[in-house]
């Protein structure tokens, strides 16, 4: 599910969870005396707020008043009035013109950025530096999508030598991801040959679980390179502004999530920006081919 899905999925669950909360909102002469009564009033208020907040940040075009018609029958168990077909057409055309919407503003943004992005400088390049199409990824070492796309992205680098990858260490996370991406931006510091960090970058994102301290300092050491080392010199190689960077170009871009990608002519600057995760090598070619 990509990030703009997961958003929605969440707008409508606070919603959903906020009316069953608060049926008193909906009451003229709602009666707070009890702490229970002022309890749950106080929960929809919040809620209520965050329903709204969810609904103005993502710009959603809805209805107020069908919207809200919509839960009160569900919550009050009334007939619906659209088939459970018709609900599924509209919410996939929904959230299709959400995520139009969400990449033409990104596109538009990015129009004043497209060399800052294609900029290589203390950033980690898997496959061949020289190639002329480029392909920026913002990820989380810890995120499920980035760890699906890993395997296929990596074939797809090794198999064209016209591409390469830049790495553009986005740890949205926190904690841990923090922690690992320091790892691989530290390796890059300390080994200039991409091979070897490279494998650093495929280790940590091939693993299973969700990355640990001591994951992420066992596979420092499985790839060759000192964990002791990097814990004595995580903040005395200017890593934070690296990732703190990322996170400014992130956030002038208008990203919302992990994967985010873009896919550059470096010889044109004509770009593609993708949300979400890329599992087969041929949707891959068939963007840079776009972009020829």
């Amino acid at each position: 599910m990509k990030f703009y899905n997961v958003k929605l999925f969440k707008a409508f669950s606070f919603s959903i969870l906020g009316l069953i909360s608060t049926t008193a909102l909906f009451a003229d002469d709602a009666t707070l005396n009890t702490e229970s009564q002022k309890q749950s009033y106080s929960m929809g208020v919040v809620i209520g707020k965050q329903i709204l907040n969810s609904i103005t940040q993502e710009q959603f075009n809805l209805d107020k008043q069908l919207f809200g018609e919509g839960l009160l029958d569900v919550i009050n168990n009334k007939k619906i009035k659209l088939s459970n077909d018709e609900i599924q057409k509209s919410i996939l055309s929904f959230t299709k013109k959400q995520a139009e919407s969400y990449s033409s503003k990104v596109e538009e943004k990015a129009k004043s950025h497209v060399k800052e992005l294609m900029d290589n400088k203390d950033v980690p390049v898997i496959g061949n530096p020289k190639a002329n199409f480029t392909i920026v990824e913002f990820f989380d070492y810890n995120c499920a999508h980035c760890k699906l796309m890993a395997k296929p992205l990596k074939q797809f680098i090794e198999s064209n030598k016209d591409v390469k990858l830049l790495l553009r260490n986005y740890p949205i996370m926190g904690g841990n991801s923090n922690y690992a991406a320091k790892s691989v931006l530290w390796a890059m510091h300390k080994q200039a040959n991409s091979e070897k960090y490279a494998k650093l970058h495929e280790a940590l994102l091939s693993h299973a679980s969700f990355l640990k301290k001591q994951d992420i300092n066992n596979i420092l050491k499985t790839t060759g390179f000192d964990s002791k080392a990097f814990e004595k010199e995580l903040n005395s190689l200017n890593i934070n502004k690296l990732i703190e960077a990322n996170f400014k170009l992130a956030s002038e871009l208008g990203l919302k999530g992990t994967p985010s990608m873009f896919f550059i002519n470096d010889k044109t600057g004509k770009f593609k920006f993708i949300s979400g995760e890329i599992t087969n090598e041929k949707a891959l070619q068939n963007i840079v081919d776009e972009l020829k």
